[in-house]
């Protein structure tokens, strides 16, 4: 669209001109203004340019057979195969002649070389263009095994084209031997490159180290050290005196400003003041301070947003910040997000925040519905304290009554977490609305909460679901407000993917009769077999220390094999699975349908052929639902008023 903006005089949209017209879609693109550079990303065969790669997609095209032949690693990623053609970045320069055009043929920047495709993760240009930094990872035989990654950088952009079969010369590895996760970007001025990388190369998620690389001194320094999260994204303040970390915070997601204070910090200061709260004004301001009051002077990360879940944030200036929010009964809107920031010794921190809503785009329509407000709760679990949150049915009796039915819900990972955000997937608020008391847990393994209680669930895969029994416990003869109103008979429990193996294993250890039913979308049914074709399997290699053949190692995987006890299984379950999900394939809901048919036990089996782990297509979602309800009601003989 024209840089002078998208409306012409009249009101009208304005007619977008084609700046290329390349032979292969654009998977993503960077642009940099001042060097006109446009960073390109292609899926292209090793070594091949654009035009190289198109004469090749025609040979395949003719081809009578449809065989794929596989000598290495990987074979699957999510719900496809992996081809032979891999993401690639390529150089364009943009040209102001009579029209803004892309010159010529893009230029390849990485290709195949002895050691394998490169897969570029995440990339960013300096701010004068003339350098770009990327993450990538290698994608072969060896590297499969693991999560490392690196950071290499690409100087000099002037003196490009280089061709070839390695990197291009002027490229240099510049952070290896760990786990990149991508993020890596510059300083408005320049100054600074900073990234985040796990501490150890086989972990696939956290804790992370977050480093600021001195462009000038060529130094690399550790900030934020001890801080326990993991961040979703980082961005420079316009002044480059800090960055703003987006990470999950007990239950929710917010914004943190991390100051260049290149010494340890407090992980006191992780949740935003009860005060700073969207409920009632639509402009909230705090004073950001380390809580507890015992909180190491030195604290100075601290939390910017308030309760919900901050999905993308925009420096407008140098302490204004545009940011799309969102919670469980606020779908995203648009807010401006103003902190107030002091420097001492030459290290600017954040001493308050205003949060204000700009946009309006969903409130009206969210009123509607009479969305239910989640009450947050914490349970005792054996020697731990534990999260959940508790939706209501809309207007429900509290008086003791009327008593619902429950819907417990178990989330994946199992290094992952319930956060107070909308989805259009295992929405809690469908579940309340149909008249179900609905509780998220986040049991051991859940992220947002630290490093320790995030790590505990390796090698002990069946802990989370014991805990959960203890949650729901909690719910049904212990909360103030869900004890009188809970049906103790008509309780159900449903999860995905790891909450599916967590179905599992309950469904095995449980009495005859104590939950009305389970749901079990794409859960696993051995633990062994899952290693063998699960297309990561170097997850569970990492979480249970061993492969399953190591004698060692296949006790611990039968130790939380929920297999081994199908024996015992008598609870009525629903499987649901997507015929292209390579994470759990189909065969772990095949077993668990056929144990439960065979042993004479109710069961049902919702096949979606064209989904993958999740299910993404609306008409396939709203018969999710349907098929869900309808399961729940039937076991739990509750009618919709």
């Amino acid at each position: 669209v024209p840089i002078d903006g998208a409306l012409a005089g009249n009101g009208q949209l304005t007619k977008p001109k084609q700046l290329s017209n390349y032979t292969l879609p654009v998977n993503n693109f960077v642009y940099n203004i001042p060097s006109g550079h446009l960073l390109l990303d292609f899926s292209v065969y090793p070594n091949a340019t654009l035009t190289e790669t198109v004469a090749r997609d025609a040979v395949q095209k003719a081809r009578l057979d449809s065989a794929q032949i596989y000598d290495d690693l990987p074979l699957r990623s999510w719900n496809t195969w992996v081809g032979p053609k891999s993401s690639s970045l390529f150089l364009a320069k943009l040209s102001k002649h009579q029209e803004r055009i892309l010159d010529g043929e893009p230029v390849p920047l990485v290709s195949a070389d002895s050691d394998g495709p490169v897969q570029p993760i995440d990339y960013s240009f300096s701010p004068d263009g003339k350098e770009i930094a990327f993450g990538y990872q290698r994608i072969d035989n060896v590297n499969v095994w693991k999560t490392g990654s690196s950071i290499a950088i690409v100087r000099n952009l002037s003196s490009l084209p280089c061709f070839g079969r390695r990197l291009c010369n002027n490229i240099e590895v510049f952070q290896s031997k760990t786990n990149v996760v991508g993020l890596a970007t510059y300083s408005p001025d320049g100054r600074y490159m900073a990234w985040a990388y796990a501490e150890f190369v086989n972990k696939t998620t956290g804790p992370l180290r977050y480093i600021v690389y001195d462009r000038i001194t060529r130094q690399n320094k550790e900030i934020a050290k001890g801080w326990d999260y993991t961040p979703n994204s980082l961005l420079w303040t316009k002044d480059s005196s800090g960055l703003i970390a987006v990470a999950e915070d007990k239950g929710h997601v917010r914004a943190f400003h991390l100051p260049l204070e290149f010494e340890s910090v407090s992980t006191s200061a992780t949740s935003a003041p009860a005060a700073f709260d969207l409920d009632g004004d639509d402009a909230s301001t705090v004073t950001l301070t380390a809580e507890p009051a015992d909180a190491a002077s030195s604290s100075s990360v601290v939390p910017l947003t308030p309760n919900g879940a901050v999905v993308a944030v925009e420096a407008l200036d140098d302490n204004r910040f545009l940011v799309q929010h969102q919670s469980s009964v606020s779908p995203g809107d648009l807010y401006e997000l103003t902190i107030k920031t002091s420097s001492t010794n030459g290290v600017t921190r954040a001493t308050s925040a205003s949060f204000e809503r700009l946009a309006r785009q969903n409130e009206d329509l969210a009123a509607k519905f009479g969305l239910s407000r989640p009450i947050e709760t914490w349970f005792k679990a054996f020697n731990k304290t534990l999260h959940a949150f508790i939706y209501l049915p809309p207007g429900a009796d509290l008086s003791g009554k009327v008593k619902y039915p429950s819907a417990m819900l178990i989330h994946g990972g199992p290094q992952s977490s319930f956060t107070d955000s909308f989805n259009y997937r295992w929405n809690p608020q469908l579940f309340a609305s149909h008249g179900y008391i609905t509780v998220q847990f986040n049991p051991t393994g859940s992220t947002g909460y630290g490093k320790e209680l995030m790590d505990a669930v390796n090698k002990n895969w069946r802990l989370p679901p014991t805990e959960i029994l203890e949650g729901i416990k909690h719910v049904l003869n212990e909360h103030h407000i869900t004890a009188p109103i809970t049906d103790d008979k008509k309780v159900t429990v449903l999860g995905a993917s790891y909450g599916g193996y967590s179905i599992n294993w309950l469904n095995g250890h449980v009495k005859d009769g104590q939950f009305a039913c389970f749901v079990n979308h794409d859960g696993i049914f051995s633990m062994p077999n899952h290693v063998y074709t699960t297309d990561v399997s170097y997850v569970y290699e990492n979480n249970f220390g061993l492969p399953p053949w190591d004698p060692k190692g296949r006790e611990l995987f039968d130790l939380d094999d929920p297999s081994l006890y199908v024996a015992k299984w008598n609870t009525p379950t629903l499987f649901i699975h997507g015929g292209v999900d390579y994470r759990c394939t189909i065969d772990h809901s095949l077993a668990g349908f056929t144990a439960l048919r065979r042993r004479g036990v109710e069961s049902r089996f919702l096949y979606f052929p064209d989904e993958g782990h999740w299910t993404l297509k609306p008409a396939n979602s709203i018969k999710w639902y349907d098929t869900v309800f309808e399961w729940l009601d039937e076991h739990t003989g509750h009618i919709v008023a």
